[in-house]
């Protein structure tokens, strides 16, 4: 799998954990939905209020994690800002570029640390390094086998070291001897955090249910 894959199966988890959501309240620019069970009663659970801020940004909050994006500047209305984030399919990058800007957390709230995506991230600069190294290596008395040893060896040793992020790519940072190896050692195993992928998918819900409203309307 790729990261795009491991954002994707979060964004499918979200999105079924939103589906029977219902409108409950269905102000101008303040909404709240909740969960509709079977027999047709409202449940807090999961339940999420969305705010159109002052100064182009959301906060959406609840019985899930507050997240605020920012900053939409495009059009005045209420309407048109929740689309600019309910109909963002972008979750991966933009959306979490927009929380991350909201919620002035530098990455700490935005940012989440997954042992799948990071096996992935490594295995996939190791690759790249593997190949420089074929490359370059024509003139190597070894043909460049005794640094591809030492690279994959490295590369195994990250990966059991996994349970400590930090000292994994501080240990892969030394020893790699790359000055600008920490350009991509910092996002190694980060995917947007569910904190964001929840409040994006309450977004999208809300964005279906108005949608409903303004098709029973015509």
């Amino acid at each position: 799998m790729t990261k795009r894959d491991f954002v994707k199966e979060r964004c499918d988890r979200a999105i079924a954990m939103f589906k029977d959501h219902a409108l409950v309240d269905n102000r101008e620019d303040r909404w709240r939905i909740m969960k509709r069970e079977k027999d047709g009663h409202l449940t807090n659970i999961h339940a999420a209020e969305i705010v159109s801020l002052w100064g182009g940004r959301l906060y959406v909050g609840g019985d899930i994690d507050d997240c605020v994006f920012a900053y939409y500047s495009d059009h005045l209305d209420h309407l048109s800002k929740l689309r600019w984030m309910g109909r963002c399919n972008d979750v991966g990058y933009y959306v979490r570029q927009k929380a991350s800007v909201g919620l002035t957390d530098g990455g700490k709230l935005v940012d989440e640390f997954d042992e799948r995506v990071a096996q992935e991230d490594l295995d996939f600069q190791m690759r790249g390094m593997l190949e420089d190294l074929q490359a370059t290596a024509g003139d190597a008395e070894d043909g460049g086998e005794g640094e591809a040893r030492r690279i994959k060896d490295l590369f195994d040793e990250a990966k059991g070291r996994m349970s400590d992020p930090y000292m994994m790519r501080q240990r892969l940072y030394e020893d790699l001897d790359d000055p600008d190896a920490w350009e991509w050692l910092g996002s190694v195993g980060n995917i947007v955090s569910y904190r964001v992928v929840y409040a994006w998918a309450a977004v999208r819900r809300l964005c279906e249910l108005l949608d409903e409203v303004d098709h029973a309307k015509s």
